[in-house]
């Protein structure tokens, strides 16, 4: 089923454009003098000088970096070995939701105890796929 395509794109998508965003977000905060310091982009170590929404922003984009690879090396294999039906489509469209929804929280409001909740929905919901194409393999 070629459609599980589609959600990977979406992911793809997502992080894309929170890369631009962080580099759009990154620049204004240098250009407005927020970020001073550019040493720390040399290695990325040490305490960041960067205004906080900025790193919120750069967290969420490494974030989408972390266990998405889990998400896209499932999509692939239910795509290589012709497991791909429709409840393993399902699940992963509502993976792509929720990494959606856990990105918007966090690099807006930032509620940490709402952002964990869908984290940790979404990596049920990553469990949840596994499982099923490892039932829809044997």
């Amino acid at each position: 089923m070629t459609s599980m395509l589609l959600p990977m794109a979406a992911m793809v998508l997502l992080t894309l454009f929170i890369a631009f965003y962080m580099a759009k977000v990154r620049f204004a905060a240098i250009k407005d003098g927020q970020t001073t310091d550019l040493s720390y982009f040399k290695l990325f170590q040490g305490a960041s000088t960067e205004p906080e929404n900025v790193q919120k922003v750069q967290r969420n984009y490494h974030n989408l970096l972390a266990t998405p690879v889990l998400f896209y090396a499932a999509c692939a294999a239910a795509l290589a070995l012709g497991l791909a039906d429709a409840i393993l489509l399902y699940l992963a469209w509502a993976y792509v939701a929720l990494r959606v929804i856990h990105s918007y929280v966090h690099i807006t409001s930032n509620v940490v105890t709402i952002r964990f909740r869908i984290f940790a929905l979404s990596l049920f919901v990553l469990v949840a796929i596994w499982i099923r194409l490892v039932m829809v393999g044997i």
